[in-house]
């Protein structure tokens, strides 16, 4: 049925949620009489219907019932009694008996032997007859005879709903009859609708075997059978005809309805205990696999009690896993299976067993979701706590929740526990899972972990981390005598026999290998194996390879070489599997495939092609196992037994044009080409026939529904296309689809972005790919999946500047967020240019994991690990290379001081505030030891060496140097000294102290002894950091950093050479690189500065930390950052393509700098000389210009629109350049004593400009000049209170000006009335008053976490907000929109806010990476600048309702509280007079005015 009804019922057959094994509504479609015939097909149909009762998430069986009984088989098989029986039943009829015999061979091999059916030919008829006559004598039931005479469609029915228990059913049963079928009558019109004889004439046996069906049907599910009548019209049923028409929409309709009523009755029930019910199927599945191993488990008896007999040994203590390992197929699994059952014996039976055949189940194939059942199921069995959401859906809490788990189950010193893990290389790599840092590396007393694995990195992995050699066992070969005995087991398990020569064929093929997996292959072989077969057509292979490859030529036999290979070769080229309805489709777009099942006949409707069904049921069938389940993107997906399948698949069937053709298919299946009724055509040679057919395959939307991602397509997609060759598809649907990138970051992370960015640029040099992969997204991974415009926001800020360079991919990408954000429904900033740091750039990734700040890194190259520790103790080890947490290391209840790795990274010490030092092993993720001391300062600088020859650690802390023995724990010696700053020089090893004076003294590092003491003659050091060869880096506070090296005389050190490195702010850290002989060094000014290690000169310059410096760590050419302020790493690299780097942002980003509204020009005080003003193009990014003044320049402001720059210097002068002639430079003398001009004031208006000094406010007028404006006073002159230190001031009209001050306080003052009128006060500093455009409104901003909203017409207080976040700083600037119904406001913690004038809400928050030290309000939104010099122009856009689920904080660790003024009452004002007009002021009605007065 075609239109909505058809496309409604494909959709729910199809959707990923709802059904399992939609192909088996229709097994037998499209499959001629020839290949029915096949005598397994009703036993795998029945098997399908099985399937389906199991896995269906709805209806498990769906029959559709007419006038035709369908064709009857007769039994493949007879036991021997039986057969033997009929044949007697036979006596009178030779030729029956003789015809019967003939195709009916014994095969002695089966345990009882039995008949099997060679072929059809002519013997149901003699079959029934002996049956029939069996039951006239009594020798069968009713139901045995009539085993002879039923149809499939009966044998399908039955198994699918008489067989199942009626509260148990979920069918859909539709019973239609033929209203003129009585008069049918010798030969049948219409045979497709009824069962007909040879000749054409009614079947009448048939039509009564039907009938007698439907009346069981009738009577036993009345209540779900839908039954319709129709008439034939001219022997068909024509949709062109009104009566069928609506009979057919009737039908439709019913079955829609259905189907979506017993799909949600299902979910429902299903969602009551689903996680119990999934880990009660794989603890199943696994038990039942080992079952089924151990059944035919034979010898290695001398390995099981060594390995149990270290189980035992191990049961009391602290031990490491046991490793079992052997080559591949060499019987590690049954092994693991046989160990399951034997630790029983030695620990007691009380022991739980956890057992896990990784790879063989969805939930054992991945180290996330094994990791998540394997919680589960010994939190209940041990009665722990069950795993939060949280932890069970982040991959590093589980892995933390489950070392836990283990402890505690020990802890509980109850039934011993042991997990085994068999085949840890069957895992997904996913999560780093074959890095193995998820593997407990030592058990607790009590717990056990037994894992196997092949020969290959993982074991040498496992080997460099357990150090134990007494925990690794091998498994060797099979001797002959235990070959035998598991051939005579496992035919024995099967209820086969083998003839002694079979036999012996078999153990002489054995011989030639020894491996168990040759042997299984074999035996499954053997399986099939008759009596009667003929030794000669036996082939048995001498290897393992050979044996798989025997295994797919019988395949290629008995299903055709080109479904074996297309099948096979689809599922090993995916990426990560295909689900069998993925397969299914996928064959049905072969049109190599489909050419060659359709080569002697069509296919029964050229409208629809595709593979029927149980063409592919069969190939599974004989499969077997060795076509596995595993887990991928939330689905069960298939894959192949073995790695050496996949390998000889490849080399037989994969060659490099298969390979791409392969690849063609399935990304158009993944891209949804042939969907949504697309039609492929198709030639088929061999009928000299062209089609134009539907292939009926799912549609492959983004976004199944509103919550459910197409998760299948969005890893499969980019893979195919790209090895396909096809890029410019790959351009456009993926890398260059924003609705891609949003859907893929949404649903699996950043990272799996970034993995395909990879993937094409590995493949693929492309510029365009370059630019999107060098986007440093992880920077912004931490905000997802809450909210989207983050990443539409970050991607075009970052890629903005090449969007005219790449217009085909960047360009696009940059258009599409450009629409998204300006149909955004919330309240929106919308970027007009880029201002993030842009890719190609030196910074590499950043990485997030702490709540709190960061104080202590510590990188080793040897090991590439890093140790991080924050200010609440916890701790972080990574891998540098893949940047993967290995452990999380907790025990310190205060802020971690510092750490050291030694050994090759295999151990690390750490200090911290709470007193203590702590030995940890890093390769088990245990602390060895704490040590506690009281070192008399729980601040100032601190620090650790380690001396690995002598296994000394030396702890420099407050004002003492402690030394311990790290095998004993002893205290060496103690040093007390007014030293602030220490080190430990490696190689020669003394200890140098550096005191505040700049007094250097050394020490013996062996000993504790004063050796030598000089001054360096400089004071306030802030670092000390040693160099090898006897040197060592001093930085100060004043930014300088000297470098000291160790004299020709013994114990003496002089100063080399001390040039200055400077930085404008205090230097917090240094590391030094001989290798890349750099010194790195940063600063609270938040830059990292890479210097010259032999010269000092300047190399490059890092912006984009966004906070102080304070820690700095080196891994080869990359530099580590972080900051006491932040809870995030970045890494940045030295060595990257400076060609990469895009026009440099405006090099000084102090609270001096301002701008024009738009954004061009920025102007600022030169770094190495504050008596000139830059003037900076940021279109271009050079500078323009530069203004002499006559003193240091200590601030700048801009009156936009009368283009005036006002310059404040420290002598108290005051410069005003018109911005279009900064020649006609205006000077503005200082009051009678010279004082620092410390801020400015520009009236919205800009008709004045308040000057503000340390005692006194000038008040000059701005008004307009012949050729520039002019600047003309001072017309008021004001003294401030005494110790008033003014910090911000902002002046109106009619002389009134507010200005606060660094204690706090704020004021609102009438010149011309000579009054003030004090406003609440801050708790601190006051740093912006921000006046709206109509001058109705202040706010007034702090370095505290309080900003007020004024009414300055009322002198009330509107609004107070308290905003609290992770490190808000307070407000730095702040602006009006130009319509005054939003403020903008600029933070310390690096976002730019939108405040509500009217009710003080928040409406949004953007996070723009640094500080925002100004913003200038513009038509559209706002102009702003950041303190690491990105000039940021947005547009600002509020829908009129904002809607109620909108949180504008979902993406922030912030909250804020409003406290507002109640709104003054209307009063109704009276009727107006038409013949009066209304007087206006100021926009303002005059009924409000009469209320204000």
């Amino acid at each position: 049925k075609n239109g909505k009804q058809g496309l409604e019922i494909q959709k729910i057959l199809k959707c990923p949620k709802c059904s399992s094994r939609e192909g088996n509504l229709k097994k037998r479609w499209g499959v001629r009489d020839a290949i029915i015939v096949d005598h397994k097909t009703t036993e795998l149909c029945l098997r399908e219907i099985k399937s389906c009762q199991k896995l269906s998430v709805g209806p498990t069986f769906t029959a559709l019932i007419g006038n035709r009984y369908g064709y009857r088989p007769i039994p493949r098989v007879i036991e021997e009694k039986e057969f033997e029986m009929l044949l007697g039943k036979l006596h009178s009829d030779a030729d029956s008996i003789k015809i019967l015999t003939k195709w009916f061979w014994k095969d002695e091999n089966s345990d009882p032997s039995v008949y099997v059916l060679q072929t059809e030919a002519e013997l149901s008829q003699a079959l029934r007859t002996a049956a029939a006559q069996a039951e006239t004598d009594g020798d069968f039931t009713a139901e045995q005879k009539h085993k002879y005479f039923k149809s499939v469609t009966e044998w399908e029915i039955e198994n699918g709903l008489m067989t199942v228990k009626n509260s148990e059913v979920y069918a859909i049963l539709f019973l239609r009859e033929l209203s003129n079928q009585s008069d049918l009558e010798g030969h049948c019109p219409f045979p497709q609708f009824v069962d007909v004889k040879d000749g054409g004439y009614l079947d009448t046996e048939a039509q009564e075997l039907l009938s007698s069906l439907k009346t069981k049907i009738t009577s036993c599910f009345a209540d779900k059978l839908n039954v319709h009548s129709v008439q034939l019209n001219k022997g068909s049923i024509n949709p062109q005809n009104k009566i069928h028409a609506r009979y057919l929409e009737l039908l439709c309709n019913q079955f829609i309805s259905d189907m979506k009523q017993q799909i949600l009755q299902r979910i429902k029930q299903n969602t009551v205990d689903e996680q119990w019910e999934k880990l009660i199927q794989e603890v199943v599945h696994h038990m039942s696999l080992s079952a089924n191993k151990c059944a035919v488990f034979c010898g290695r008896v001398k390995l099981l009690g060594n390995i149990c007999s270290r189980v035992k040994e191990n049961n009391a203590s602290i031990h490491p896993p046991i490793i079992v390992h052997g080559p591949s197929g060499i019987g590690k699994t049954a092994t693991m299976c046989k160990l399951s059952q034997e630790v029983h014996a030695v620990l007691g039976e009380d022991t739980v067993t956890v057992l896990r055949l990784l790879g063989t189940s969805p939930g054992s194939s991945e180290v996330h979701s094994l990791l998540k059942s394997i919680c589960f199921q010994i939190c209940r069995v041990f009665e722990l706590q069950l795993p939060a959401p949280y932890t069970t859906n982040n991959y590093e809490e589980l892995v933390r929740f489950f070392n836990n788990s283990l402890v505690a189950i020990s802890q509980k010193n109850g039934s011993p526990l042991v997990l085994i893990l068999d085949s840890l290389d069957q895992l997904s790599p996913s999560n780093g899972a074959h890095r193995l840092h998820w593997l407990p590396k030592e058990c607790p007393p009590k717990v056990h972990i037994l894992v196997s694995t092949l020969e290959n990195p993982i074991l040498t992995t496992l080997h460099d981390t357990i150090l134990d050699s007494t925990s690794f066992f091998q498994v060797d070969q099979m001797p002959h005598n235990q070959g035998k005995e598991v051939v005579g087991a496992y035919m024995a398990a099967a209820g086969r026999r083998l003839t002694a020569a079979q036999k012996d064929l078999i153990l002489e093929g054995f011989d030639k290998c020894g491996q168990p997996l040759q042997l299984k292959l074999i035996l499954d072989a053997a399986k099939q194996w008759a009596s009667y077969t003929p030794m000669s057509e036996l082939k048995v292979p001498t290897s393992t390879q050979e044996a798989v490859l025997q295994l797919l030529e019988r395949l290629e036999e008995q299903h055709g070489r080109l479904l074996v290979a297309h099948a096979l070769g689809s599922i090993v080229i995916s990426r990560n599997g295909l689900t069998e309805i993925e397969l299914r489709d996928i064959l049905s777009l072969d049109d190599d495939v489909l050419g060659d099942i359709y080569q002697y006949w069509l296919p029964p409707n050229k409208e629809i092609i595709r593979l029927p069904p149980l063409l592919w049921t069969r190939l599974r069938y004989d499969m077997g196992e060795y076509l596995v389940e595993r887990q991928a993107d939330g689905m069960k997906v298939l894959g192949l037994y073995h790695r050496q399948f996949t390998e000889t698949v490849e080399k037989r069937y994969l060659s490099k044009e298969q390979r791409t053709l392969l690849h063609h298919i399935l990304a158009d299946f993944f891209q949804g080409k042939w969907s949504r009724g697309e039609k492929k055509a198709i030639s088929l040679p061999s009928l000299k026939i062209n089609l134009k057919p539907d292939r009926k395959v799912a549609a492959q939307p983004l976004w199944f529904s509103e919550n459910v991602p197409n998760l299948r397509k969005l890893r499969e997609m980019p893979y195919h296309l790209l090895n396909a060759g096809r890029i410019e598809e790959l351009k456009r649907d993926v890398i260059g689809n924003m609705d891609w990138l949003v859907c893929k970051t949404d649903t699996c992370g950043i990272r799996s972005v970034i993995e395909d960015l990879s993937m094409c640029y590995e493949q693929v040099n492309c510029p365009e790919v370059r630019a999107l992969l060098l986007c440093p997204m992880h920077s912004f991974s931490h905000f997802f999946p809450t909210d989207t415009t983050v990443l539409y926001v970050e991607i075009f800020s970052r890629l903005h500047y090449f969007e005219k360079k790449y217009p085909s991919l960047i360009g696009r990408l940059c258009s599409q967020c450009r629409d998204w954000l300006q149909k955004c429904p919330n309240p929106a900033m919308t970027p007009l240019c880029g201002f993030f740091q842009p890719p190609g750039g030196p910074l590499k990734t950043t990485v997030t994991g702490f709540k709190k700040g960061i104080t202590a890194v510590e990188a080793c190259c040897e090991s590439s690990l890093m140790i991080v520790g924050s200010e609440d103790g916890q701790m972080i080890v990574w891998n540098l290379e893949d940047v993967e947490v290995i452990h999380t290391l907790t025990g310190h209840k205060g802020q971690v001081e510092c750490a050291k790795l030694f050994h090759k990274g295999s151990q690390a010490v750490s200090a911290a505030r709470d007193n203590t030092l702590r030995l940890w092993n890093l390769l088990t993720g245990k602390q060895v030891y704490a040590i506690e001391v009281d070192h008399g300062s729980d601040g100032g600088h601190s620090g650790l060496h380690v001396n690995e020859q002598s296994n000394v650690v030396y702890w420099c802390a407050g004002f003492q140097v402690n030394a311990w023995n790290l095998d004993t724990k002893a205290l060496l010696f103690n040093i007390s000294t007014d030293g602030t700053k220490f080190t430990v020089i490696p190689g020669s090893q003394p200890i140098v102290s550096l005191s505040d004076s700049g007094l250097v003294t050394v020490w013996d590092s062996s000993t504790g002894q004063t050796a030598n003491t000089f001054s360096l003659n400089r004071s306030r050091p802030a670092c000390l950091l040693p160099l090898k060869h006897g040197q060592v880096i001093a930085g100060f506070v004043d930014g300088s950093i000297i470098l000291v090296s160790q004299s020709v005389k013994p114990n003496a050190m002089v100063q080399m050479h001390a040039d200055h490195l400077e930085h404008d702010e205090e230097v917090q850290s240094a590391v030094v690189s001989v290798t890349q002989e750099v010194i790195v060094s940063g600063s609270k000014d938040e830059t990292i500065r890479v210097w010259s290690l032999y010269n000092g000169l300047l190399l490059d310059s890092f912006r984009g930390m966004g906070a102080p410096v304070s820690t700095l760590a080196l891994f080869r050419d990359v530099v580590v950052s972080a900051s006491r302020s932040t809870y995030y790493l970045k890494f940045w690299h030295l060595g990257y393509d400076k060609s990469h780097r895009t026009k440099p942002p405006v090099p000084q980003h102090s609270s001096m700098t301002t701008l024009l509204h738009s954004g061009d020009l920025v102007y600022f005080p030169q770094a190495s000389d504050k008596k000139k003003i830059v003037i900076w193009n940021d279109e271009e990014g050079v500078t323009k210009d530069t203004i002499d003044t006559s003193a240091e320049v200590c601030c700048l402001d801009i009156a936009q629109n009368k283009r005036l720059l006002f310059c404040g210097l420290v002598s108290g002068t005051v410069l005003v350049f018109p911005l279009n002639s900064p020649s006609d430079t205006m000077c503005l003398p200082p009051p009678a004593s010279p004082q620092k001009v410390r801020c400015f004031g520009v009236s919205p208006n800009e008709e004045w400009l308040a000057v503000a000094y340390e005692d006194t406010i000038l008040l000059y007028n701005i008004y307009p000049g012949m050729e520039h404006c002019m600047v003309e006073g001072p017309d008021h002159t004001f003294l401030l209170p005494q110790k008033a230190i003014i910090t911000s001031i902002a002046v109106l009209s009619n002389y009134r000006m507010v200005y606060g001050t660094e204690a706090g306080e704020v004021t609102l003052h009438l010149l011309n009335e000579s009054t003030s009128v004090p406003l609440k006060s801050h708790s601190s500093s006051i740093t912006c008053i921000a006046v709206s455009h109509g001058e109705t409104h202040a706010l007034i901003g702090s370095q505290d976490s309080v900003q007020r909203l004024w009414d300055l017409n009322l002198s009330l207080l509107d609004h107070e907000i308290d905003y609290k976040s992770f490190f808000f700083q307070g407000i730095l600037c702040a602006a009006f929109s130009q319509d005054d119904q939003f403020v903008f406001t600029g933070s310390h913690d690096r976002t730019i806010k939108v405040w509500h004038v009217d009710n003080g809400t928040l409406l949004a928050v953007q996070y723009v990476y640094a500080s925002v030290i100004r913003i200038i309000p513009t038509s559209e939104g706002f102009t702003a600048l950041t303190y690491l010099g990105y000039v940021i122009k947005e547009k600002f856009s509020c829908p009129r309702r904002v809607p109620p689920q909108y949180n504008p904080l979902q993406n922030f660790r912030a909250s804020y509280t409003l406290n507002s003024r109640k709104p003054p009452p209307v009063y109704p004002s009276p009727s107006p007079d038409p013949q009066k007009k209304v007087a206006q002021r100021d926009g303002v009605r005059a009924s409000q005015m009469c209320y204000l007065l």
